[in-house]
């Protein structure tokens, strides 16, 4: 006799409220009362259902039935009786355990099918679109039999202790690797390529939900950010605002605001009265002392170029370019553990972007392009926000 069985019986008792007979009664009592307890559990179960009851334990399924003839209790009260004594009986972590059973945790996950994917990335190549479609699918079918593993391992285990599943060390290392690493390429997927895939949240939730059952030791969401660096989100200095000097001590110095000389600087942007003011300033020589910028067009060219071995101090891009787009960039650029700051610059005003999240997925800062393009002079509000990221990495440490 075990948990489930008490409750089926408060089940059964429920549904029998309204018309309970003799023989009904007798089968319910006899489904609970056949042998002797043996286990902890058992022995639990029996002296909840005594004590419901009004009687002592150890007595036969007619002597119940007669007791309970005898008391005059109602069956519908009798019920409640019934719950009120196993909620206070099984142990709190049992308890636990049975509603994380019951939470649709060993639901089965299914992939959305490929012909319904959608890829969230700007007028992909035929090869991106087959690789996202291909990363897709291996990812699914390694989730599969780690999915049916965890899930028979963790439904079996009936008696969990304080911090998790009892399992064996060995065991319980291994799922916690295997888990991670699935979670990891779950995560690269979800950040760009299938941002939006439902059945892909519902995998990172239930990876994540599997290692806060196994791993007792695990902090939730740490797996989320794909920065390396130790810089913390503030909204004004990742939109490059001018600096706010007031709140210093008297007399402090602060570094100079001020570009460096002679960067390496890559620049995506696929209009071309954009690119053709670029050109102008650095033909003009109105951008950095020394600085040899390169103009792409294409997400591809520029990221084929970096992976070719081709160096940049700084990217400047803007976020919707056929080849993958400003995301995209940088999603691969970061999964290529490169640490040159990236900063987005397109004609999205600030309140249509989510800043905490790019900074998470690794743009350092935002420039919006507001009318700085349409003439000569606008590279000075342009070298005006490169001038505010320098200062702000100055001051703060920041390592890129």
């Amino acid at each position: 006799m075990n948990y489930k069985t008490l409750k089926g019986l408060f089940v059964f008792i429920m549904l029998c409220v309204s018309y309970p007979s003799d023989a009904q009664v007798v089968k319910i009592i006899k489904s609970v009362s056949k042998g002797t307890p043996t286990t902890n559990l058992e022995k639990v179960a029996e002296r909840n259902i005594s004590e419901a009851l009004g009687v002592g334990v150890g007595s036969s399924a007619l002597g119940k039935i007669d007791a309970l003839r005898q008391s005059g209790v109602e069956l519908r009260n009798l019920s409640g009786k019934v719950e009120e004594t196993i909620q206070k009986r099984i142990p709190v972590v049992q308890r636990r355990w049975e509603s994380f059973r019951s939470s649709g945790f060993f639901d089965a996950i299914l992939p959305t099918p490929s012909k319904e994917l959608k890829i969230n990335l700007i007028n992909p190549t035929n090869e991106q679109v087959q690789q996202a479609v291909k990363g897709y699918q291996r990812l699914w079918k390694d989730f599969a039999p780690l999915h049916a593993e965890v899930t028979t391992k963790l439904f079996y285990n009936t008696f969990p202790n304080e911090k998790g599943a009892s399992l064996p060390p060995q065991d319980r290392r291994t799922l916690i690797t295997n888990l991670g690493l699935l979670q990891g390429r779950a995560e690269k997927l979800s950040r760009v390529v299938f941002a939006k895939d439902p059945a892909l949240k519902n995998m990172l939730e239930w990876l994540e939900n599997a290692l806060q059952a196994i791993h007792p030791f695990y902090v939730p969401g740490l797996q989320q950010r794909a920065r390396t660096d130790s810089r913390v989100f503030e909204r004004d200095e990742f939109f490059l605002k001018y600096p706010d000097t007031s709140h210093f001590p008297e007399g402090f110095q602060g570094p100079e605001r001020a570009v460096p000389d002679n960067l390496r600087v890559a620049v995506l942007n696929d209009q071309e009265d954009i690119l053709d003011m670029y050109r102008i300033w650095n033909y003009q020589k109105r951008l950095g002392e020394g600085w040899d910028v390169q103009l792409y067009e294409d997400t591809g060219a520029l990221l084929d170029d970096i992976r070719a071995g081709k160096e940049y101090d700084l990217i400047i891009t803007d976020l919707t370019v056929p080849g993958g787009g400003g995301y995209f960039l940088v999603d691969q650029i970061r999964s290529m553990k490169l640490n040159m700051p990236i900063i987005g610059c397109s004609m999205y005003t600030i309140d249509k972007l989510n800043a905490e999240k790019m900074f998470d997925q690794g743009f350092d800062g935002y420039i919006y392009g507001s009318d700085m393009f349409e003439e000569v002079s606008g590279s000075v509000k342009f070298i005006g926000y490169l001038k505010n990221y320098y200062y702000y990495k100055a001051l703060n440490g920041w390592s890129r």
